[in-house]
C-alpha cells in the first residue's frame, strides 16, 4: 500500500489535481501507518502500479463519454474484456489508477457529477476500483498539450509518494507522452486505438483490445512485488 499520507502529498502538489475523497470515507490510518505516518516497517514504502486512461481506451470512443453527459441512463461501450485486463492486472497485486482528462467540474444533464458518473461506470463493468485512484482534471476537462502537462503533474506526485507506475494504457499521444516523462519502459506502455503501431511504444489495435492482448501479453506480467529503495 501507499505511505499513509500520500494521498495528501499526491492531491496537494500540483494546481491541475484535483483531490480524490468521499465525504465521510474512512481516514483512520493508525493500524497502516507509523508514529510518523509513514508506511509500517514491516511492508512495502513503495508499490508497483498500473495507469490507464479512460475514454477510447477502457470505452471505445471518446464519443461514449459525450453520449452519457447528453443520455444519463446511456451505459458507455466497454471495449471487450478491459476490465478483464484489470482485473488480472490487480490479481497479481498491481494497484490500478485511472487518470482522464474529463472534467471535475462537468456534470450529466441529470446533474450527476462526472465523477459519481465515471466512478458508477468503473464499478458498475466491474474494474478494480479505490476512488483514491481515480483523477479528474479541473474544470471543465483538458485536451492537448495541457492534458500531457496535467496527467504528467498527477504521475510525478504519485511517484514522489513511492508508487512505481509498471505499465500504462492509452489512445492518445498526450496520454504516451504522460507516461514516457516518467520514464516508463515504451514496451510496457501500450497505446490502443487509431495510434497503434506509432510513437516508438507498444501497440494494441482495435481489434486485439483487449482479449488477443490478455492473451499474449499477460501470461509474461510478473506478481507485484516491494520495489526496491
Amino acid at each position: 500500500m501507499a505511505p499513509a499520507d500520500g494521498r495528501a502529498a499526491a492531491t496537494g502538489s500540483r494546481q491541475a489535481l484535483i483531490p480524490v475523497h468521499n465525504e465521510g470515507a474512512d481516514t483512520d490510518t493508525d493500524a497502516d501507518a507509523g508514529e510518523d505516518g509513514g508506511a509500517d516497517t514491516d511492508s512495502c514504502t513503495t508499490s508497483m502500479a498500473v495507469v490507464t486512461d479512460i475514454d477510447a481506451t477502457l470505452t471505445t470512443s471518446d464519443l461514449e463519454w459525450v453520449y452519457q453527459i447528453a443520455v444519463p441512463t446511456y451505459d458507455a461501450a466497454m471495449r471487450p474484456e478491459a476490465n478483464v485486463l484489470m482485473q488480472d492486472y490487480a490479481a497479481l497485486g498491481y494497484e490500478i489508477f485511472y487518470i482522464t482528462a474529463r472534467g471535475e467540474g462537468m456534470s450529466l444533464l441529470d446533474g450527476t457529477s462526472s465523477r459519481d458518473a465515471t466512478a458508477a461506470w468503473l464499478v458498475d463493468h466491474g474494474f478494480p476500483f479505490n476512488p483514491d485512484n481515480l483523477f479528474l482534471a479541473a474544470g471543465l476537462g483538458t485536451w492537448g498539450n495541457s492534458a500531457a502537462s496535467y496527467k504528467t503533474g498527477i504521475l510525478e506526485g504519485l511517484e514522489a509518494i513511492g508508487w512505481r507506475f509498471i505499465y500504462a494504457y492509452g489512445n492518445s499521444d498526450t496520454d504516451i507522452e504522460a507516461f514516457l516523462s516518467i520514464d516508463m519502459a515504451p514496451e510496457n506502455v501500450f497505446l490502443v486505438g487509431d495510434l497503434a503501431g506509432t510513437l516508438g511504444v507498444s501497440p494494441v489495435t482495435d481489434e486485439d483490445a483487449y482479449a488477443q492482448h490478455i492473451a499474449d501479453h499477460m501470461p509474461d506480467v510478473p506478481e507485484a512485488t516491494c520495489a526496491e529503495e
